[in-house]
Parts: structure tokens; sequence; C-alpha cells
């Protein structure tokens, strides 16, 4: 399909002190404190004007006779709570809308549902590792729950916000603190089923952040998506139905946070569709806003 924008964001600059008592993201390999609730409220959005079909680049208005740009827009709530010291239990849920102006046509819903473990296999600030200068390692473990947005073949053409089936994910969680300086790396690989002959996805991502005056964190990463089977988007064994087809997407980001309020913080992020090697994706910009607290 060829709007398809997770709501990227924060799983960086939201680890940025390392110690879990910020807010953080699904992805995160930290935690929050036992008994914490971690809570992320993001809005964004997203726009283009030319996609990949196949893995070739074209415009809006060589496909669709119209200049216009698709815009998704995105709300998006994350809770995350601290059973222990080791272990968190994670529910992501969300509203989401298509305007695919081209076509004149728009879709809506509920996003899909996230519900997920994370538990620490391997702490960077456990006594018996430190010496060693060790990432912190996690595994999360998840639930898709779709969306009751239109996918597939009941769509008219591609504005269907997500993919549209249940499924269940796993990914190994990195992170890095360097105390000293204030800096900081993570890194995730995974991979998602899906029900529904929806192809599944390898994901993976890695970045920095570096923390300034112990209020303000700069970070990057790019992140990644590959469906490796399915047809592409008007190529043989195209039906109609957007959410099988071979889908490849690369994306960079940047934020900036602040964190000078205790327990709190807020930030924006631009995220742009980048690289060689995308496929069956919009090219898409997205910017966007977050805001976290811990009770």
């Amino acid at each position: 399909m060829i709007v398809r924008t997770a709501t990227s964001c924060v799983s960086l600059c939201l680890a940025a002190l390392a110690a879990p008592s910020l807010v953080m993201a699904a992805d995160s390999a930290y935690v929050p404190k036992v008994g914490g609730i971690d809570t992320s409220l993001t809005i964004s959005r997203s726009s283009y004007n030319n996609f990949y079909l196949g893995d070739v680049k074209v415009s809006n208005k060589d496909a669709f006779g119209s200049d216009e740009k698709v815009n998704q827009s995105t709300a998006t709530l994350a809770l995350r709570y601290g059973v222990n010291a080791r272990t968190a239990i994670d529910v992501t849920v969300g509203y989401t809308s298509v305007d695919f102006k081209p076509l004149d046509k728009k879709e809506n819903g509920l996003d899909d549902t996230r519900v997920g473990v994370t538990t620490i296999l391997a702490d960077e600030f456990d006594d018996a590792l430190a010496q060693y200068n060790l990432p912190t390692v996690s595994l999360r473990v998840g639930a898709i729950i779709k969306g009751t947005y239109k996918t597939g073949e009941n769509v008219a053409g591609p504005t269907a916000p997500g993919l549209g089936a249940n499924g269940a994910e796993a990914a190994v969680l990195f992170g890095k603190y360097f105390t000293s300086i204030g800096f900081g790396l993570n890194a995730s690989a995974g991979f998602r089923y899906y029900a529904e002959n929806v192809p599944g996805r390898l994901l993976w991502s890695a970045g920095a952040y570096q923390v300034i005056a112990d209020q303000v964190v700069i970070s990057g990463q790019v992140q990644a998506s590959r469906a490796g089977t399915g047809p592409d988007i008007g190529g043989p064994g195209f039906t109609g139905d957007f959410r099988v087809v071979r889908e490849e997407k690369t994306e960079g980001e940047l934020a900036l946070t602040y964190t000078g309020i205790p327990d709190s913080q807020f930030g924006i992020f631009g995220a742009k569709v980048i690289g060689s090697g995308n496929r069956n994706v919009g090219d898409a910009t997205t910017f966007g806003l977050f805001l976290g607290h811990l009770f």
C-alpha cells in the first residue's frame, strides 16, 4: 500500500537519560520504574506528492492527473507499566485518517492497537555487567489488533491508513548510555507476522542521541521495514488489495526534546523516506510533536 506511515517518534529521545525515569517508547530497551506508568501522546502529519510504483518513483500528477498531496494524520497514546525492575507491559492506541486528494477519497478509523511485554535480558547498569561496558538488551513480544478503517479491495484506491490485519510481533532491543558524556545509542531488530495473507515484515532501527545541559536531547535514527513477498502495485498478480503488496521502506528521523520539567518531556520531530531501496510506499515527509509524563 502506498500510504503506510508509522507514528515513528521517540524511541531514541525518550530513552534520553537511560535510567528508566522518563517516558519510554514501546520499542525502547529500557523499562519504567516499578509501579510507574509512562504515558506519551504523539500527533503527526505525513504527506507526499511522489510515490514508489514498484521501485520506480512517480509523481501523483503522472499517476492520477493531479499534483495534490496525499495526507495522513495520526494521534497515538502509548502507556507502559513497570511490573518489576526488568519487566514492563505496554499498550498503544490511536486514531488515523488519510485524505487522498488526487482521487478525492478519504478513509479513517481507529489505528492498529499494539500490546506487549518487554523483559530486560541484560542490564548495563547491573554491577556485574557495568565493568564490561555492555549494552542493555531486552526482548519484546506482543500482539497487533487491527484498526477499524477499511482496507484491501473494500477501499477505492490506496487510501487505507494501515495494513488492517491482526498479527504478532517480536523484537530484540538494544540501548547503551555513556553517562559521562550524555551520549546514547539505540538499536532494534524484529519481525511482525500478520494474518489474512498480509506479508510479514522485517524491521530494524539504529540511532543515537545527545543530552545537552541535562534538559535538551537531540536525537536521530534510521528505521526500515521489509515485506519481501507479494506483487508490486499494478504488477503481475496484483488484485487491488494494497495490503499484500511487496513493501519496502527506509526512513530517517530527527527529534528535539525538552526534559527540564520533572518526570515530563515534550518535543518535535521530523522524518523523511530516504535512500534508493524503497518499494510501493509514499515518498513521505512527516512532522509531529509528542508529550510525555511518568506517573
